[in-house]
């Protein structure tokens, strides 16, 4: 149900919207312009308004009432995506690539190569871009593994794995492998920060105890992360349930740059972030394990009293 007068109605390869019995408009399931065409003409005609069809649609109303404004500005051509990313050539030029080069092998950090460049040539080097340069030089070479930045981690489970080989820190049973370079971002913590939400930092002991991040690291691995890895991911769906916010989409209310300082980050994630990351560690199958890890740390931690049971 869209409204009282309205109906969308979704089955196997399309979707369509009555008023009473009569069909108003018929789109294809997979034509995803189609629905969003149908979706601003009904809130332009004034039929439903902008969080009715979003519920109805599963958006939020401020994307039905920015492709509203779209449509009235460039026509209902505008509602078809264009291709994303830079229209023009690319700034990263061979001369641009011989500085960063020069710069890396002199040892310089990110933020220092991106002031190098900036000053010497003009041109303005994302952090993205050294990430996935990164990257592909750690696929390139066989072998060769990125640096682990995860506080004193390091000197805790001692040496990195050989690629494609087991963890030797995780138990027997896991399905994690280090398949790939794995890089978890180091944690951010600012000098000074205040917030709604720092009377959640309580709970660190607790989660020291617990072992909620440690046993998340044995079980699970996010690879490509350059913000967000297994621990921040993991902290942002601990404090979330905290907030008694339990959906991944409650995300979206979070004061970004206040919650950010919470979990070790300069900024909370995103929503579409937690959504994608947990996508990718659904497919590693390590929630059993994790759960069995939990449940024999709590025992020798006596936090279960195992009498009772």
């Amino acid at each position: 149900m869209i409204n009282r007068q309205l109906t969308l109605i979704r089955s196997e390869g399309e979707g369509a919207v009555f008023a009473g019995s009569v069909p108003l408009h018929r789109w294809e399931s997979e034509d995803q312009v189609s629905e969003r065409l149908v979706m601003v003409s009904l809130a332009q005609s004034g039929l439903a308004k902008h969080r009715h069809l979003g519920a109805a649609f599963a958006v939020h109303e401020n994307t039905v009432a920015r492709s509203v404004r779209r449509a009235q500005a460039g026509g209902l051509g505008a509602l078809v995506p264009t291709k994303r990313g830079p229209k023009g050539p690319s700034k990263v030029t061979d001369q641009v690539r011989a500085e960063i080069e020069r710069a890396r092998a002199e040892g310089l950090r990110v933020v220092q190569v991106q002031r190098r460049v900036r000053e010497s040539l003009g041109v303005e080097v994302s952090r993205s871009y050294m990430s996935r340069l990164r990257r592909r030089e750690a696929e390139a070479v066989p072998g060769s593994l990125i640096e682990m930045t995860t506080g004193d981690a390091a000197s805790r489970e001692g040496p990195a794995p050989e690629p494609g080989s087991a963890d030797p820190t995780a138990p027997q049973g896991c399905h994690a492998k280090v398949s790939a370079p794995v890089f978890e971002p180091p944690a951010v913590v600012p000098a000074v920060a205040r917030g709604r939400y720092m009377g959640t930092t309580l709970y660190y002991p607790a989660l020291e105890v617990l072992g909620l991040v440690e046993m998340a690291k044995k079980c699970f691995r996010l690879p490509n992360s350059e913000l967000f890895g297994v621990r921040a991911v993991t902290l942002t769906l601990f404090f979330l349930t905290l907030l008694s916010q339990t959906t991944v989409e409650a995300a979206k209310h979070l004061r970004r740059f206040e919650f950010g300082p919470v979990i070790g980050a300069g900024r909370a994630p995103a929503v579409k972030t937690p959504r994608r990351k947990l996508a990718e560690l659904v497919q590693q199958h390590g929630a059993a394990l994790f759960q069995g890890l939990l449940a024999k740390r709590w025992v020798e931690q006596a936090v279960v009293a195992t009498a009772y049971l």
